[in-house]
């Protein structure tokens, strides 16, 4: 047995028995070091095997993202758009945001359009907010003038920070002047400070 192939036997045991999410990510950057995508193959056997319940195909999505080939990427949009279970396409939004490109941006925008439960919404915006892109700025400015939800609003705020869009303060600034939840107003008041 080679030492590819340990490691893949290594990544699906952690994956199975449930081990800490930072090892089974330790495991698969690993192995794409290596330069080994025909692990994604082989996870994604196992995402489809019958015998797989929630957790292991939570566990092996959660992976999946790192890999940036292409049945990997068919795999996540399908779950990101039809699973019917919010935990299975929570953890599709944030593996797709794994790799900064834009066919995987566009698929999370397409979801936000249509997704309409919470933690599944926030996990989109969380991962798209995060995208090197124009169009990522551009949609986060739109959704933080539209959006109701509390925190929506603050993974939005938290994006425009981490990703240092500057030009963004004058929105921010707008915000904080009607903004009335004081945990959003906190934030946009910290990112304010960090922007400035």
């Amino acid at each position: 047995m080679t030492s590819i192939d340990q490691l893949t036997q290594q990544l699906i045991h952690s994956i199975r028995s449930k081990m800490p999410y930072t090892h089974s990510l330790r495991l698969a950057r690993r192995l794409i070091q290596i330069n080994n995508h025909t692990v994604a193959d082989i996870l994604i056997e196992e995402y489809n095997k019958p015998t797989a319940n929630k957790d292991i195909k939570i566990g092996i999505i959660n992976v999946l993202g790192l890999f940036p080939t292409e049945n990997v990427i068919n795999l996540l949009k399908k779950e990101l758009l039809n699973n019917t279970d919010p935990a299975i396409r929570a953890a599709a939004a944030i593996s797709l945001g794994r790799k900064k490109d834009p066919q995987r941006f566009e698929i999370l925008r397409e979801a936000l359009i249509k997704e309409e439960h919470p933690s599944v919404k926030r996990n989109i915006v969380s991962a798209a907010g995060k995208f090197p892109l124009s169009e990522a700025k551009i949609l986060m400015k739109e959704i933080i003038l539209t959006e109701t939800e509390p925190s929506i609003k603050a993974i939005i705020i938290q994006n425009i920070v981490q990703m240092g869009w500057k030009d963004l303060v004058p929105i921010l600034r707008e915000l904080e002047s009607k903004e009335r939840h004081p945990k959003v107003k906190h934030y946009l008041k910290e990112a304010l400070k960090v922007l400035t």
